[in-house]
Formats: structure tokens, sequence, C-alpha cells
């Protein structure tokens, strides 16, 4: 996955940019328990080359692979307070997040022998995306888990690679360079 990123991030020029974190994020997690700040160490992804610095700024990511499934649907209908896989995952990519005061989350996930997926607050694709209304892609966006069904509280799923056809890394690096003075909006789950 790191290499994939790192490809699309550089145009297909340099393969080593992103890796994964020191112990998957643990570090930062640790350290934030603490009141303390790791740099370039919480979620999954980490940069290597500085290059990458405001992709990681931007998004903090968390990578799953080999569940052998997560049903949004359970995340929507459940009555009990027990999670389901896919809100811990939230929640998770939301105190990495929180931990690196990057802008915005990203969970990138994959399925044995199904498309990888990219999930996202929909508000942030839609500010950076090529196209704001997601068109030419397949997509699923939902609403309530992160407290509302507007366009801040909505999460958007959709296949990886029309997330990397539809953002443009400049788009990124110029938003990222803007917004620096703007305190980020940390998403979180719905209170039930």
């Amino acid at each position: 996955m790191a290499v994939l990123l790192s490809r699309w991030w550089t145009g297909d020029k340099r393969d080593d940019i992103f890796w994964r974190s020191t112990s998957s994020g643990a570090r930062a997690t640790s350290r934030a328990v603490k009141n303390k700040t790791t740099a370039n160490s919480a979620g999954d992804l980490c940069y290597l080359d500085s290059v990458g610095e405001s992709f990681i700024k931007y998004f903090s990511t968390e990578i799953k692979r080999g569940y052998k499934f997560f049903e949004i649907q359970r995340a929507v209908d459940r009555d009990s307070k027990k999670l389901s896989v896919f809100e811990e995952w939230i929640e998770q990519a939301a105190k990495s997040q929180a931990d690196a005061n990057a802008r915005s989350w990203l969970i990138i996930a994959k399925k044995d022998r199904a498309k990888t997926l990219a999930l996202l607050p929909q508000f942030e694709y839609e500010r950076i995306a090529k196209e704001s209304e997601v068109i030419g892609c397949q997509y699923v966006s939902i609403g309530g888990v992160l407290g509302g069904h507007d366009r801040l509280n909505r999460v958007l799923c959709l296949p990886l690679t029309d997330f990397l056809r539809n953002i443009d890394p400049a788009d990124v690096i110029s938003l990222i360079e803007c917004l620096q003075s703007e305190v980020p909006h940390i998403y979180r789950l719905a209170d039930r």
C-alpha cells in the first residue's frame, strides 16, 4: 500500500515516499496518553521523505487488511452500545487524526478478493476532489455515523482507485498550505 501511495503521490516517479509507521502508530498512541506528541508516527502510514509530509498532515491514515468482513449496515442499524468493526475503525482513525493534528482521516480497507476501499469524511473528499459531486465512481455516503446527516458528518466509501484518480496531490499540498491557520475539525462517532 505504501508503494502504491508513493507512486500516486509522485506521479509514478518514486515508490519510497511512504511506509508503515513504527508499530502501526502504537508509539504515538502511548505517548498521546501522556499528552506528548510524536511527529510523523500517528496512524499506520508515515513519510520517509519530506515530499510526503503534506499528505500525512492532511490525512492520518489507517490501513486495514485481512478482515473477512466489515459491515457498514451494522453501524447504521445497531441498537447496542457495542461498536461495529466499521465504527471501531472510524474511532481509531479519528484518534490518530487528533494525535497527529492532521486535517482529516483516511481508512484504506482491503477485504480478501475484493476491491480496496477508501473511507473518509465526505466533506474532506469534496473539499479536494476534482469532481466535487463524486461523479464517475461508485460510492456509498453514510450519514449518522459521525453525528449528523449533513456533509460534515457523512462518511464516504469508494474504491481506492477512484480516490486516487479524483484527488490530485498538488491540490492536497495547496490546500494544506492554505489551511495551516485553521483548526482541524476532529471527527467523532455519534453518541448513541
